[in-house]
């Protein structure tokens, strides 16, 4: 595993075990696995980097700001509460997989798949990127669900509290498919 931390206040380390409060916190993971240490980060927090393995922002970690992720080979888990909007620039083919609490949530990741298992997406999710998947196993999107690009939304069997569905006229040829009885509200 190689990791390189850039904080806003000047200077890099190379350790992953230490808690952060500074407000911007940028990692850098080149190779291997990774879990983000349990803090509380005051800005945003940017992971970026050419990883193939798996990434964990564990329960316990919470981010005020933004989180930003571009790692276009990893695996990412995110249980961590954002307080701001996640951005999803890019992750492997079905590799993000949402437990935590987050504002908003962009995804530009281009055939990839966000799976929502739980957690509440107090703003909403905007489905930026064209091939995208937005798989809804649980949780709530009270800001409801944004199609901006051709994206596809699975809407699993024991789903429930559906989220609103705007597709936007640049999303022509979009599909969504209702595993469930819920009736969708488009």
């Amino acid at each position: 595993q190689t990791v390189t931390s850039y904080y806003s206040s000047g200077g890099s380390s190379s350790s992953s075990s230490s808690s952060s409060t500074s407000p911007d916190v940028s990692r850098t993971i080149t190779s291997g696995d990774y879990t983000e240490p349990v803090a509380t980060i005051t800005g945003d927090l940017t992971i970026t980097g050419a990883t193939t393995g798996t990434i964990i922002l564990p329960s316990g970690l919470i981010v005020n700001g933004d989180l930003t992720v571009n790692t276009p080979g990893a695996t990412v888990t995110n249980r961590a509460n954002v307080g701001g909007t996640i951005n999803i620039i890019a992750v492997s083919v079905n590799t993000w997989n949402q437990y935590g609490n987050a504002g908003n949530i962009q995804m530009a990741a281009q055939n990839a798949t966000f799976n929502l298992f739980s957690g509440n997406v107090s703003g909403g999710l905007q489905m930026a990127a064209q091939n995208a998947t937005f798989q809804f196993i649980a949780g709530n999107i009270s800001g409801g669900v944004s199609l901006t690009e051709p994206s596809r939304v699975v809407i699993n069997a024991t789903a429930t509290g559906l989220p609103e569905i705007t597709v936007g006229e640049d999303a022509e040829g979009s599909d969504i498919d209702n595993l469930g009885d819920g009736e969708l509200n488009l």
